[in-house]
């Protein structure tokens, strides 16, 4: 592309801009009721979300007075709800099941050779906040209640200036806010030149609740909340910045700044009651696993000239909380809860976060595979779809076959595979 390559006058207030944004705001919500002698409910909420937002300019020259801007911004509100009651004179069966696997890929990337007299901006930014809430209620001679949640976060932000592309912002038009990489915060709001940044920001929160009552009484509490998100900043290989004239026009504020930001947050409350006139049991496992991979860096053999300051920072914030309770009452009352949350270092198969969740466990039977392999049955199972293809109405029976086949698709076994190899913050020249 060739783009204000006319020659003749210009205002200074010539600008480029190339942008590309995505919003989601999804509620999904399934709930179930059932009464009688023997009663069983289930409420199966499943949620699938693939987005993809790119802001990109190719191969070509570009030049502009003012400022130029490659933004790629995506945000996504999610909120599942699965809910199950049962009360049964004899049998009560409840179960409440949440399951949201979300992929996002976020770029902005600016290619080719050009020059603006203001200043180049390419910034990718992904935020998600996602709510999951599963309950089930059983009340009978005996009570079951289970309540089942997993999310699978899958996302990829990035924001580049690609391999041998020559871009040179001579910052004569006005400041713009950078990320200074001294503390996860710290902003500079007079600075001027080239800003390559990426910014995730994820945070989530979990709410599973099971209870019985009856003669027996039995809750069960699975919380499962897998995260991969890399999120990097660059200048590719090759590449020239701010050599338009030896730099000779540019301003005495003129930075050259790479970022790569990376904020995740959790509350997950997990709660399992069991109350029985002979027996009440109840456990609840909440298992936890976040691979946040973050990356600032200008690869070899860049041409970089800059009037005040070259800033390269990867930074990466974690924040997290559990609660965790389990409790049974009757003449025989046991209860267990487990909590295991890993940050960073993946999970391998008989590694250390898989011994202890193990060794949490009453018979040390549990593993991280047999959690995520019953996530996975609960993700793909069939049983709704079954029901629905015997309506009589074909647009029934083809939306239920829609939303099975999406099931299908959710990988919890791999995405779990995945997050076996270590992440990490990193920041480098050359």
């Amino acid at each position: 592309a060739q783009i204000n390559r006319i020659a003749g006058a210009v205002a200074t207030t010539q600008n480029v801009t190339v942008a590309a944004a995505s919003d989601i705001y999804t509620l999904g919500f399934s709930g179930a009721v059932a009464g009688g002698a023997v009663a069983g409910g289930a409420g199966v909420s499943v949620m699938v979300i693939d987005a993809t937002t790119k802001a990109t300019v190719g191969a070509g020259e570009m030049t502009a007075e003012g400022d130029v801007a490659v933004t790629a911004h995506a945000a996504q509100d999610i909120v599942g709800i699965g809910a199950a009651g049962a009360a049964a004179g004899s049998v009560a069966l409840a179960g409440g099941i949440s399951v949201m696997d979300v992929t996002t890929v976020t770029k902005a990337e600016l290619a080719g050779t050009v020059t603006a007299q203001g200043n180049v901006d390419v910034i990718a930014d992904d935020k998600t906040r996602t709510a999951v809430l599963a309950g089930a209620l059983a009340v009978g001679y005996v009570g079951v209640g289970a309540a089942v949640s997993v999310v699978n976060l899958d996302k990829e932000i990035t924001a580049s200036i690609a391999s041998g592309s020559s871009v040179s912002a001579l910052g004569r038009r006005g400041n713009h806010t950078i990320f200074t990489g001294s503390s996860f915060g710290d902003t500079r709001s007079a600075s001027r030149g080239v800003n390559v940044l990426a910014n995730s920001a994820q945070s989530g929160f979990t709410l599973d609740v099971a209870g019985s009552a009856g003669g027996v009484g039995v809750a069960g509490v699975v919380s499962l909340y897998l995260m991969d998100v890399t999120t990097s900043a660059f200048i590719g290989a090759n590449s020239s910045i701010n050599t338009a004239g030896g730099n000779a026009a540019g301003n005495g504020a003129q930075d050259v700044v790479v970022s790569a930001r990376d904020e995740t947050v959790t509350s997950v409350a997990a709660g399992g009651i069991a109350v029985g006139l002979f027996g009440g049991l109840a456990g609840v496992v909440d298992v936890g696993v976040f691979k946040n991979t973050t990356a600032a860096y200008i690869a070899d053999n860049v041409t970089l000239n800059a009037k005040r300051d070259v800033l390269v920072s990867g930074l990466a914030n974690k924040a997290g909380e559990a609660y965790v309770i389990g409790a049974g009452g009757g003449l025989v009352g046991l209860a267990a809860g487990i909590a295991i949350y890993n940050y960073g270092d993946g999970v391998a198969p008989g590694g250390e976060a898989d011994k202890n969740i193990g060794e949490a466990s009453e018979d040390g039977t549990l593993s991280f595979a047999s959690i995520t392999g019953g996530a996975q049955d609960q993700a793909n199972n069939g049983e709704v779809n079954d029901m629905l293809a015997e309506s009589d109405d074909a647009r029934v029976r083809t939306v239920s076959q829609t939303a099975q086949d999406r099931r299908n698709q959710i990988d919890i076994a791999s995405a779990a595979s995945n997050l076996a190899i270590p992440a990490g913050t990193s920041a480098s020249i050359g």
